[in-house]
């Protein structure tokens, strides 16, 4: 999850972090009465920008309230390691909230899940089955059939309809979502969606509203007893998400119990690898449901990432893109949960489990494609990158480049 700010939440009161004389730190000034400050949250600018603004102004620790909760607020690196070493079982949770409840199976999602007996159980499953080095060596090859079908897409794209060799225009947002899914929709349930296939396009809208309802600042998440109202419609909109993601899942499980023993078989062929780990999944998956998971010990922890990422004290011109600087200044620092000046993929025991899975999928995406395509940017202004509310701060637009191919015609062909 790539956000800029570190949010943590506790419910009625603050987690003290070694401050030796065990007192409060101070609240941030302008709450109001019942909302707190949900109101400098509830604008048109994203959140970790808003808190941002207050990190300038009060420091890189303070408080806030929002609804019922007061929240601390940290945006250094120091306190991030602080609170994600010294303190990570502590900050360990995560809060009850709509969007946990309603579209994350009842907080049984391992990213949502409260700390505690279940999230260790579905944790170590997930990294046995899907997200270890030797499950990922084994289904490789996944990935390197979709990003040629999908770069063939492109080809294909241009071959209708460019003019001679001129560029075509893409919209690269849509393609690198797309791609994604199917290769996470691939590795585990061995379904492909085609360009324009309907179930391939909803599901993807169900999975990009998920993302941006469960970002949502949800009034009743902060004041509970306004719950049975519905302001803004958030329980409408996440029950029907939740009823789209399940009927194209509940879909592919159904259809991959009926050919359980069909991965015994060991035929020799591109399913088998997604045969077996099914097989293997649902068995494990069977075989948890079986014991008895009382009680979350959920002591009503809210994570985000930091604000750090964007520190002058750290980087050189943090807004400007310089990949450079991983190879000079700043050529210690990696991505991989040891160096809290950037933690992308979080740190400690909650950690991204699909670390190792993203940065190889990135890698092997866009080497392809740069090496594949030519890029250009139809217009001669800068790109608009104003960002978007929810879980993942994508891009608000479409971002639509011109595209052309780079290579000999024939050397696409070997992408079918």
């Amino acid at each position: 999850m790539v956000s800029n700010s570190i949010v943590l939440e506790r419910r009625n009161d603050v987690k003290r972090i070694n401050n030796g004389k065990g007192k409060r730190l101070p609240e941030v000034a302008g709450s109001w009465p019942i909302i707190g400050h949900l109101h400098l949250l509830a604008g048109s600018q994203v959140a970790h920008k808003v808190l941002g603004s207050m990190a300038d102004k009060f420091g890189p620790i303070f408080t806030i309230k929002l609804g019922v909760h007061r929240v601390l607020v940290v945006c250094s690196s120091e306190m991030a390691k602080e609170c994600l070493t010294t303190n990570d079982r502590a900050f360990a949770s995560r809060p009850k909230a709509m969007a946990t409840e309603l579209m994350g199976y009842n907080y049984a999602s391992v990213g949502l899940a409260p700390h505690g007996p279940y999230w260790r159980m579905i944790r170590k499953l997930i990294v046995l089955e899907l997200t270890s080095q030797h499950r990922l060596q084994m289904l490789a090859r996944i990935k390197v059939s979709e990003v040629k079908s999908s770069m063939m897409d492109i080809y294909r794209t241009w071959v209708t309809n460019a003019r001679s060799y001129e560029r075509v225009i893409v919209d690269m947002k849509q393609w690198f979502g797309k791609l994604v899914v199917n290769i996470v929709v691939k590795m585990m349930f061995g379904n492909h969606f085609s360009p324009g296939e309907q179930n391939g396009d909803q599901f993807l809208k169900a999975i990009t509203r998920f993302a941006q309802l469960v970002g949502e600042f949800v009034p009743s998440d902060f004041i509970p007893w306004i719950r049975w109202l519905d302001l803004g419609g958030y329980e409408m909109k996440m029950k029907k998400t939740a009823l789209e993601m399940d009927a194209a899942i509940n879909g592919w499980l159904e259809d991959h119990k009926k050919k359980r023993n069909y991965a015994s078989t060991l035929q020799v062929d591109e399913s088998k690898d997604q045969d077996i780990f099914m097989a293997a999944l649902l068995r494990r998956v069977e075989e948890a449901a079986k014991e008895e998971l009382y009680g979350f010990n959920a002591d009503d922890v809210v994570k985000s990432t930091c604000l750090i990422h964007h520190d002058p004290q750290i980087w050189i011109t943090p807004f400007e893109f310089h990949p450079d600087r991983f190879l000079t200044s700043n050529k210690e620092v990696d991505v991989k949960g040891r160096h809290f000046e950037l933690i992308p993929f979080g740190s400690g025991r909650r950690m991204c489990l699909g670390m190792s899975f993203a940065l190889e999928s990135l890698q092997l995406i866009l080497a392809s494609i740069i090496h594949a395509f030519e890029f250009q940017n139809p217009s001669n202004e800068k790109i608009n990158m104003t960002e978007s509310f929810g879980l993942v701060n994508h891009k608000a637009g479409p971002f639509e480049l011109q595209v052309a191919p780079r290579l000999s015609p024939r050397v696409y062909g070997f992408l079918d």
